[in-house]
């Protein structure tokens, strides 16, 4: 809702309109989503880097040196 308001406040959008509303929604759930596994991604490597390595952006692997599970 805080991003409609922004919209009627400063662009002159209507304030309640479902379809937008939807659409605004869903794009910011997508991007917080991505935003989240790009930060447990940094955090595992950056914590854990004897284990992991980085696979990408959004991801991280097993390094080939990590010790042997016990």
């Amino acid at each position: 809702m805080a991003v409609r308001f922004v919209h009627f406040a400063l662009f002159n959008e209507t304030l309640l309109q479902p379809q937008a509303y939807a659409v605004e929604t869903v794009i910011l759930i997508a991007a917080s989503c991505l935003s989240f596994q790009r930060a447990r991604a940094q955090q595992m490597v950056r914590q854990y880097y004897w284990l992991y390595e980085p696979s990408g952006p959004l991801s991280w692997r097993l390094r080939q040196d990590a010790p042997a599970k016990a």
